[in-house]
């Protein structure tokens, strides 16, 4: 997983590692929240991959949910993030078995889990058997547009909703994704403000064909 810039998530990022890292015994459901564009799986990523969480957990996990998804599919993805085994191993398992495969090897241990694009509460509710609820502080991470799935997952949880980008922060995130570390040529200021201001507060729209076509103007 590539490190992605992240503008205007700082203070987000620091936030969910502290609710990550502390907190209680128990183990504990954290979402992110917000509608499409503002960056959840850019921020799970970074989660993911932050020096805290990585020393902090014995073991991290990732899968990624469809609204038309396999549990099978999922088990497998979750057993072959944490372990080197191949997937041919993984599939001439029955789901039963992928499940206390994956129990076994969360046993007293501290994990953290990330399931990125969560469409509803029954994808949850087949899978939450699999995870042990021992004390060892683990944390299991949801992404949703959803926040009624957040909610419905668990009423003891933590949401964060992420907040629109200000149109300073967009023009920030479009000069560093277009010009990186040098300063954006007085020539394509107005046209570049423009950009950000019709980003409408959206990473996702910051980073696609706006930014293209601006740096395809520079050259």
């Amino acid at each position: 997983m590539v490190d992605e810039i992240i503008v205007g998530l700082k203070d987000e990022t620091m936030r969910i590692v502290s609710q990550l890292v502390r907190g209680p015994d128990h183990l504990q459901i954290i979402s992110i929240t917000g509608m499409p564009g503002l960056g959840k799986t850019t921020l799970a990523k970074k989660l993911y991959n932050h020096s805290f969480v990585i020393s902090h957990f014995d073991k991290r996990l990732w899968c990624v949910f469809s609204q038309t998804y396999e549990r099978k599919r999922l088990l497998i993805d979750l057993l072959r993030s944490m372990t080197y085994l191949k997937e041919d191993k993984f599939l001439e398992m029955e789901v039963e078995e992928l499940g206390e495969n994956l129990y076994k090897n969360l046993k007293e241990r501290g994990y953290f889990v990330v399931m990125d694009y969560i469409w509803n509460t029954k994808a949850w509710d087949d899978l939450k058997m699999y995870f042990p609820k021992d004390k060892t502080r683990s944390r299991i991470l949801f992404t949703s547009r959803n926040k009624e799935v957040a909610s419905e997952a668990s009423s003891n949880g933590i949401i964060n909703e992420l907040p629109f980008l200000s149109v300073d922060e967009c023009w920030d995130l479009l000069q560093q994704k277009v010009f990186r570390k040098a300063l954006c040529p007085q020539k394509f200021l107005d046209v570049g403000k423009r950009i950000a201001t019709s980003c409408k507060g959206l990473p996702l729209a910051v980073a696609g064909d706006s930014c293209s076509s601006c740096k395809y103007g520079e050259e």
